[in-house]
């Protein structure tokens, strides 16, 4: 939905209700299509989870990828961006970004509907209200901590290019082949690309779907860069690197 556009799309009558005539710049994040009371998939008869509204939203999805694979290109690479950033901007809205902020006072009720929703799921599991507690001093001792113990994505995109340099530079200075035991560090890389690609492509970007990628990255620039035989000696002899 951060992309689509039905002029060009031209879907067929039943696709054509989940259409946003607004323009794309002017459209909410993508996750609001999903969630969002008057949301057009939500506002279809019926429970939004259903097998058959997941197989129109997602003949949907589809028919705007294979028409406009180069706006959908431009939207994965946009929200991919948003990992990268130096400072920590609001993002997707203030609500949810203070979800992930330890506060300095309870908070109240939450202001979107699938967490109103949410809320009072919880208080008949709970027989009763639910609520957050604010326990000083520790709860200060974490606000501190969040303001000060944190990865700028700027920091992280850099950690995430130095094994990939690290390889070239060996490989061109002592012509290490991928057969070295330095080559450990591509399976965490990996899995930390993937872990910030897949949102982006699928969804939208999110804090919290960047911090799993964070340590992943981290040991994958320790492999890189060490000499390999500390890791080696825990691998079975039979194993073939």
């Amino acid at each position: 939905m951060s992309f689509a556009d039905c002029a060009e799309m031209d879907p067929p009558p039943d696709l054509r209700v989940l259409c946003d005539p607004r323009p794309a710049g002017q459209r909410p994040p993508s996750q609001e299509y999903i969630w969002a009371r008057d949301a057009p998939i939500v506002a279809l008869p019926g429970i939004t989870f259903t097998k058959e509204t997941d197989d129109l939203a997602m003949r949907f999805a589809l028919l705007a990828i294979r028409t406009q694979p180069l706006d959908y290109a431009g939207s994965v690479l946009a929200e991919l961006g948003r990992s990268f950033v130096w400072g920590r901007p609001v993002y997707p809205d203030q609500e949810i970004y203070g979800y992930y902020q330890f506060p300095e006072t309870p908070p109240g009720p939450p202001g979107r509907y699938p967490a109103q929703v949410g809320t009072e799921f919880a208080k008949r599991y709970e027989q009763g209200p639910i609520g957050t507690s604010i326990v000083e001093p520790y709860a200060g001792w974490m606000r501190a901590y969040q303001d000060v113990a944190r990865i700028p994505g700027t920091v992280l995109l850099v950690v995430l290019l130095v094994p990939p340099a690290a390889v070239a530079w060996r490989a061109f200075r002592y012509g290490r082949g991928p057969g070295s035991p330095r080559a450990l560090w591509l399976l965490p890389w990996s899995v930390a690309v993937v872990l910030l690609i897949t949102p982006a492509a699928v969804a939208e970007f999110d804090y919290r779907y960047v911090l799993p990628a964070v340590p992943l990255a981290c040991l994958a620039a320790a492999l890189a860069c060490g000499n390999g035989r500390e890791f080696t000696d825990l691998i079975p002899r039979n194993v073939q690197l």
